[in-house]
């Protein structure tokens, strides 16, 4: 990430640090709307983070590249299978456990090949339980779980194939960076600020406070 982007990541966590807090989860109790909103921030945040760290092991394009790629793809999937798992514990579906329930270790002595088909398998379980209705809300499964999980899984693919590949994936990974960053500008400007204005007049001063960290909202526009 460039600094205007570090600037606006810094800013919005901030924003959901402050919205956190117990008097203004007490204060807002009547709009849920705003914890939503707040949540959904959370995630950006968390995505954008998970894509940044993708993006750049696939720039270095070093000989360590590859296992920095799987190592990533690694940790989303363990993740991934854990709440599939749950899910499935839920559920009492033991061939569903069978399929997935794995170990660190039992991915980490996997071929590259056969590594890639299994975290392939989770991702399109972690499809279908994210798909409205979605099914697995319980077990804390998101869409960017899946989104990172893919796009983890897509790089490790261009690892293993072509530095050009690599390039390519590199490259389609900042567009959706630049997505995520437009969602938490319409999150921020259109949802947050326009519901918070309702703390003007019954939390004059927590509304101060909250705007306090809003009004650095152009803070990363001017940094050159």
């Amino acid at each position: 990430m460039d600094k205007r982007e570090e600037a606006k990541l810094n800013m919005t966590r901030s924003v959901t640090l402050l919205l956190a807090r117990p008097q203004v989860i007490t204060a807002t109790t009547g709009t849920p709307a705003i914890g939503l909103a707040a949540t959904e921030l959370t995630d950006s945040i968390a995505l954008i983070e998970n894509l940044d760290t993708e993006a750049s092991a696939a720039a270095r394009g070093d000989g360590g590249s590859k296992a920095a790629l799987r190592g990533l793809a690694l940790n989303t999937a363990l993740i991934v299978d854990g709440k599939i798992t749950a899910w499935a514990a839920r559920r009492d579906q033991p061939e569903v456990i069978n399929l997935f329930n794995h170990e660190r270790t039992d991915l980490t002595r996997l071929s590259d090949e056969d590594f890639r088909v299994i975290v392939a398998r989770i991702l399109a379980k972690a499809r279908e339980l994210d798909t409205p209705p979605k099914q697995a809300t319980e077990e804390g499964l998101t869409t960017g779980h899946v989104t990172t999980l893919e796009s983890r899984l897509n790089a490790f693919r261009a690892a293993i194939t072509r530095p050009e590949d690599l390039q390519k994936h590199e490259s389609a990974l900042r567009v959706l960076i630049d997505t995520e960053f437009a969602k938490i500008d319409r999150l921020l400007d259109l949802r947050l600020d326009k519901l918070l204005r309702a703390l003007s007049e019954t939390h004059t001063a927590l509304y101060d406070e909250v705007w306090s960290y809003r009004d650095h909202r152009n803070a990363g526009q001017q940094i050159g």
